[in-house]
């Protein structure tokens, strides 16, 4: 179940810049806009379950935008005409790309079970003090010191 969420959600944000860079600037058509969709949200979730567990995000994350650069370029040739098809693949990539940092922490958390942060362990703890009051610990001290004095 947690696949097929994490699925629509990559479905649906990849949907929302295609069909708002290529359907606005490019003038494609809805059913290839969907299409356009579907391609890339299929072949980039595939590796998102199978490789991104195995290689860091941060080259995940490079991976990707160099995918999505492919993808679109090649898709954008194919599917939509009459248009320049470099400026609005990397301008897709640059959007989907920062998107995906954010989608690869809800993947490693969510789908793969790994959590992104440790909790450090040993000396690097929160340690507690007695003293509660400041003024009446330099009280206290003052009151030693004059009777060492006497």
């Amino acid at each position: 179940m947690n696949i097929l969420k994490a699925f629509v959600i990559k479905f649906v944000f990849i949907s929302v810049f295609t069909f708002g860079i290529y359907g606005i600037f490019a003038g494609a058509t809805i059913s290839r806009l969907l299409l356009m969709s579907i391609v890339v949200t299929a072949v980039s979730f595939i590796g998102d379950v199978f490789i991104l567990p195995r290689i860091s995000q941060a080259l995940a994350g490079f991976a990707d935008a160099g995918g999505f650069f492919i993808m679109y370029a090649v898709l954008g040739g194919l599917v939509v005409q009459g248009t320049t098809v470099l400026l609005p693949a990397l301008v897709a990539m640059l959007f989907i790309g920062a998107s995906e940092a954010v989608y690869h922490m809800y993947v490693m958390d969510v789908v793969h079970d790994q959590p992104r942060v440790q909790t450090p362990i040993g000396d690097l703890l929160t340690e507690m003090s007695e003293e509660e009051d400041i003024e009446k610990l330099l009280e206290n001290e003052a009151d030693e010191e004059e009777g060492r004095e006497d």
